[in-house]
C-alpha cells in the first residue's frame, strides 16, 4: 500500500503579518479548511529575517492556533529577491543525484557564493535548444540563513519545516491555475507585481523560471500616507479611511488618484531596467497579487501607463472557503496569495 503523505500547513511570515493557509481538495477543486491572518509584532521581521526570534516564534504559533490547523507539517517561503536562480545546459541522461553533484562542483561558476554557504535546488525544463546532448535545468540556491533561521523559528513553535519555497514561484502556482506559463512562445514573458503594505516586488516571469526580480520600497502605505497629507489624519486614521474606502469624497478621491499615478510610474521604472537588456522578450501581461492589489483603479492605471494588459490574480475566484473559517473572508484572500500558492504543493 502506497504511503500516505503528510499535508502540509503553508505560512506566509512577513514583516506586517502572518498568513496561515490549510487546503484540500473539494470536488474538481479547492477548499481552503483553515485559515488566519495575524499582525506581526513591528521590529521582529526585516528582509525576509526574523530580528527577535522569540517574538516571531510566538507570532507563529499563535496564527497557527487562530486558524484552528493541528498540522504541523510547514511549507514556507523566502522572499523572491533572497533566492538566485540560473537557468543552466547540463549533460542529457544524468540522474537527479548527478545533477545535483554537478551543480554543486560548480556553484562558484554560476553564484557568488561557496556551495557550504547556499542550499540549492533544482529543476529539470528541457533539452538545451540548439544543441544535442544537453538538457536546461533551473538551478535555484538560497542562503542558508534564510532557511536555518526560519527552522529555528518554526521548530521552537513547534512545527516541522518540510519545505521552504520561493515566492515568486508560489505565485506561479496560482497563475497556472487558470493560464500555464510554459505554454506561451519562447520569447513571451509575463510580469507578476506583488503590491504589499511597504514594499511591491516585480518580477519577470519567462515560462515556469524567474528571470527578474525587484523590490521597491512603495507599497499601499503610500496611499495612506497620501491621505494623511492631504485630510490632517495621524496614519492610523487615515488607514481606518482608507480602508472604508469613501472614494467618492473629493480629497479622498485627489488622495487615490495622487497614488496610482505615483504606483504606476514606479512600475513604468521598473520596466524600463528590464526591458533594454531584453529586447527580444515581449511581455505578454502583467499580473497584480499582494493586498495592494484591492486599490480601486490601480490595474486600470497601469494598463494605461503600459499600454499591457493588466490582469488581478484573487485567490477568492480559484478557491473556496470553508463555513468553519471564520477569521478570514473572501476579500481577506487577495492578501494571501503567497500563501495560497504553497498551499497548492500539497497537490504537485
Amino acid at each position: 500500500m502506497a504511503k500516505k503523505e503528510k499535508k502540509m500547513l503553508a505560512v506566509d511570515v512577513g514583516s506586517t503579518s502572518i498568513k496561515v493557509i490549510e487546503m484540500s481538495r473539494s470536488g474538481k477543486g479547492y477548499q481552503i479548511d483553515r485559515a488566519s491572518i495575524e499582525a506581526m509584532p513591528k521590529n521582529a521581521w526585516k528582509d525576509g529575517l526574523p530580528l527577535v526570534i522569540d517574538v516571531v516564534t510566538a507570532s507563529i504559533s499563535n496564527a497557527i492556533r487562530v486558524s484552528g490547523s493541528s498540522i504541523k507539517n510547514v511549507i514556507v517561503s523566502v522572499p523572491t529577491a533572497a533566492a538566485m536562480t540560473r537557468v543552466l545546459p547540463i549533460m542529457s541522461g544524468l540522474n537527479d543525484d548527478s545533477i545535483e553533484e554537478s551543480l554543486e562542483a560548480g556553484i562558484s561558476q554560476y553564484l557568488p557564493f561557496d556551495a557550504a554557504e547556499v542550499q540549492i535546488d533544482f529543476q529539470k525544463i528541457g533539452p538545451t535548444p540548439g544543441t544535442s546532448g544537453s538538457q536546461d535545468v533551473l538551478l535555484v540556491a538560497i542562503e542558508k540563513k534564510f532557511i536555518n533561521d526560519r527552522d529555528v523559528c518554526f521548530s521552537n513553535a513547534g512545527c516541522d519545516l518540510s519545505i521552504v519555497d520561493v515566492d515568486i514561484f508560489a505565485l506561479a502556482n496560482l497563475i497556472n491555475m487558470t493560464d500555464p506559463l510554459g505554454s506561451y512562445p519562447a520569447h513571451y514573458a509575463v510580469v507578476v507585481i506583488d503590491i504589499g503594505a511597504n514594499r511591491t516586488g516585480f518580477h519577470v516571469l519567462h515560462g515556469d523560471s524567474s528571470v527578474y526580480a525587484r523590490e521597491q520600497a512603495f507599497g499601499g502605505d503610500r496611499l495612506t500616507e497620501i491621505i494623511s497629507e492631504m485630510e490632517g489624519l495621524s496614519f492610523e486614521q487615515a488607514e481606518n479611511k482608507k480602508k472604508v474606502g469613501l472614494w467618492q469624497e473629493e480629497v479622498m478621491q485627489q488622495s487615490l488618484q495622487t497614488f496610482l499615478a505615483e504606483f504606476a510610474d514606479q512600475i513604468l521604472n521598473a520596466l524600463q531596467v528590464y526591458q533594454p537588456n531584453n529586447p527580444r522578450i515581449e511581455i505578454q501581461k502583467i499580473v497584480l497579487v499582494g493586498g495592494g492589489s484591492r486599490v480601486a483603479g490601480i490595474d486600470l492605471a497601469i494598463q494605461d501607463t503600459m499600454h499591457i494588459p493588466v490582469q488581478i490574480l484573487d485567490p477568492a475566484n480559484l478557491f473556496a472557503l470553508s463555513p468553519r473559517v471564520t477569521r478570514v473572508s473572501q476579500a481577506d484572500l487577495r492578501s494571501m496569495s503567497v500563501a495560497c500558492g504553497l498551499a497548492m504543493r500539497n497537490f504537485k
